[in-house]
């Protein structure tokens, strides 16, 4: 994204460049949303991240005991389950 605008009343951007990482890869295939880059030891060093579904039943399991323990809604199910598997 590039910002066009930046002020205390305005903000506006456009996008810049389109696919610029390959997102046909094993680790980046479902998506992602954020590329750092730094200078670092004289190099430029770029980090993306990806998104990949979990698959183990026994962290699903762990999020599970999480969410119904501290009712941290990041930790659980997403909100469409909560709205039909609620308890009145």
């Amino acid at each position: 994204m590039e910002i066009e605008t930046l002020s205390h009343t305005d903000y506006n951007e456009r996008l810049a460049r389109e696919n610029i990482f390959r997102c046909d890869q094993a680790w980046n295939r479902q998506g992602g949303h954020h590329a750092s880059i730094v200078m670092f030891n004289g190099s430029t060093v770029v980090a993306i991240d990806g998104k990949q579904y979990d698959h183990y039943l026994i962290h699903k399991i762990v999020r599970g005991a999480y969410w119904l323990a501290t009712g941290d809604a990041a930790a659980g199910p997403s909100r469409s389950f909560r709205e039909e598997h609620t308890l009145d």
